[in-house]
């Protein structure tokens, strides 16, 4: 006997042995039972959920000669046993990915006049019906509308929105299901229990998990893992075959972006797409172990996850740690480096960045390392009250310690504090009771370095453009039709007249390169967030009418606008003198 893939050898058979779709199954046989056998249908839904099988069981039922009606398909009759087979004239089976023109269907009309040979209907499986041209369509209709009485067609798609209106109004559409997780796992576990392998429950689950879904992605892995295998199959077998990462990796991960701890985080990824993980499968891992935080945060039972206890009780607590807004920012982070990934030219840049956007994902400072921690001097106690007798004359300063502008650092408002008097003034003169005074707290670099304004951003403003305009033209009169909106902590927010720059700017190469031209000339790593704003004045230049038009299209932000439209300048304005 040749050999036969899995998918294939447990084929349902029979309306009993479709999985999962009991809406559709119930409503076909109800209507051979009373006779109600409409002249057209549509089967819909994600691949892999059996819409090509059911269409071939219910051929076989509608032309069943079993006496009982509630048994058919009985798969022992002739009519039965040659569609299983695969030779009966009575059921055609047409690929309209390969047979879409107006051509195809020119000759299926001109057949569809004949009778059956040995069955009472002749059915027309349509598969991919969504390939099929508009002529073809159009030749289609009539046929679909006013088919023999003895024709039945079944029309098969995944992409149900390319099919024409008119088509949808002659059918009776029956609308496929995504396998649940349970139903997909459990069956999964049947056939390898039938075929005699020992899979591991920890694989069976990620089968399931890797399937999305779709029961004939699961079986295929399933036979896979069990040729490799030679069926005796491990959680660690299937991850190394498959490109996945373990679980504890992941929550690690996401640990790290919790705690803010880049090092580790970086350290983590690189270790995973060292070992031979697939960086676009790790991505995939993440963004599902993400969705499960959401759900959890959300209030929905964690049973619904279909998780190990442990791993289960480690993402509570990490759902209660990390707020909602920032979680959905995190999740948006990764849903971009999935598509970052298949043009990326390092393989985990773009996880990388990810990581690092949700390790910083409000503008704070990155964790530092352990060594660096360790190091650092202990902060000097804070005064938190006035005492009762005056300090003596403070001690010089070391010549290593960094002066910070007092203008810089806030000042915190106590009511029996009197003002604080000049750096460089004359000390008090002491009293008569002297106790030593503590020491000041040594001043925050970071915090002295992250004190930005929009006034001072403004003031670097030029020279940013210029920057820019070294690595993008285009870009750079982009941001120039753009303002400084305000400052806050390193992120700096941009406001735009017009949703078009703002998306422009929002690009995530486009948005890098504003970012790190901000970076350079306020010498700190900063951040930037577009919106939608007033748009500001600015000063123009007065042109002659005759360098108007030329001056336009000089314009870079004019000439991508012209090339992307296909437009062109009719009329420049100039009238109020301005460009």
């Amino acid at each position: 006997m040749p050999p036969v893939s899995l998918y294939r050898k447990w084929r349902p058979r029979t309306f009993q042995d479709v999985v999962a779709q009991d809406h559709i199954t119930t409503t076909l046989q109800n209507a051979i039972r009373l006779g109600r056998i409409a002249h057209a249908y549509l089967f819909t839904g994600p691949r892999g959920t059996g819409k090509t099988t059911t269409a071939r069981i219910f051929a076989k039922a509608i032309n069943c000669t079993h006496p009982d009606e509630a048994a058919r398909p009985c798969n022992a009759c002739e009519i039965c046993v040659s569609v299983n087979e695969g030779r009966d004239i009575d059921l055609i089976e047409i690929d309209a990915a390969s047979n879409n023109g107006v051509d195809n269907v020119r000759e299926l009309r001109e057949r569809v006049g004949f009778l059956p040979s040995q069955s009472r209907y002749k059915i027309y499986i349509i598969d991919e019906v969504h390939m099929l041209s508009n002529a073809a369509f159009n030749a289609l209709l009539k046929t679909l509308e006013e088919p023999p009485a003895h024709a039945i067609f079944v029309l098969a798609t995944t992409e149900v929105d390319k099919l024409p209106a008119t088509v949808l109004s002659r059918c009776q559409r029956f609308d496929f299901r995504l396998f649940p997780f349970k139903q997909l796992r459990d069956q999964l576990a049947h056939i390898a229990e039938a075929e005699g392998a020992q899979i591991e429950p920890g694989a069976l689950d990620l089968f399931a998990r890797q399937a999305g879904g779709c029961m004939r992605d699961g079986i295929s892995l399933l036979d896979q893992m069990i040729a490799y295998g030679d069926g005796h199959v491990t959680l660690q077998q299937a991850q190394a075959i498959l490109g996945s990462v373990a679980v504890q990796a992941v929550g690690r991960l996401m640990q790290a972006i919790i705690t803010r701890d880049v090092p580790a985080g970086l350290m983590l990824i690189n270790d995973t797409v060292g070992s031979g993980a697939d960086p676009r499968q790790f991505v995939r891992e993440i963004l599902e172990y993400q969705r499960g935080l959401l759900l959890l945060r959300g209030g929905i039972d964690g049973a619904l996850l279909n998780l190990p206890t442990e791993q289960l009780a480690e993402m509570k607590a990490q759902a209660q740690t990390l707020p909602t807004a920032e979680l959905l920012a995190v999740i948006r982070q990764f849903t971009l480096a999935v598509n970052a990934l298949r043009n990326a030219p390092q393989p985990q840049l773009p996880l990388e960045v990810a990581f690092v956007e949700s390790a910083l994902r409000d503008g704070s400072p990155e964790r530092a390392p352990a060594q660096a921690v360790e190091s650092a001097p202990p902060p000097a106690p804070v005064e938190t009250r006035r005492s009762s007798v005056a300090p003596p004359a403070a001690a010089p300063r070391p010549a290593t310690a960094p002066r910070v502008a007092e203008a810089t650092r806030p000042v915190e408002s106590a009511p029996a504090k009197p003002p604080a008097r000049p750096a460089d003034s004359a000390p008090t003169p002491p009293r008569s009771v002297s106790t030593p005074e503590p020491a000041a707290a040594a001043p925050d670099p970071v915090a002295a370095a992250g004190a930005l304004s929009a006034a001072s951003v403004q003031e670097q403003w030029n020279a940013t453009l210029a920057v820019i305009k070294a690595k993008s033209k285009n870009l750079e009169a982009i941001v120039k039709a753009g303002h400084v909106q305000s400052v806050e902590g390193e992120t700096i927010v941009l406001g735009f007249p017009y949703d078009f720059h703002k998306q422009k700017a929002e690009e995530l190469k486009n948005r890098q390169m504003i970012e790190e031209a901000f970076s350079e000339t306020l010498k700190q790593p900063l951040r930037v967030r577009c919106e939608i704003g007033k748009a500001v004045e600015r000063k123009t230049v007065p042109l002659r009418p005759k360098d108007t038009r030329q001056k336009a299209m000089e314009d870079p932000l004019v000439k991508e606008v012209v090339q992307r439209y296909n437009a062109r300048i009719a009329e420049v304005d100039d009238s109020a003198g301005e460009q």
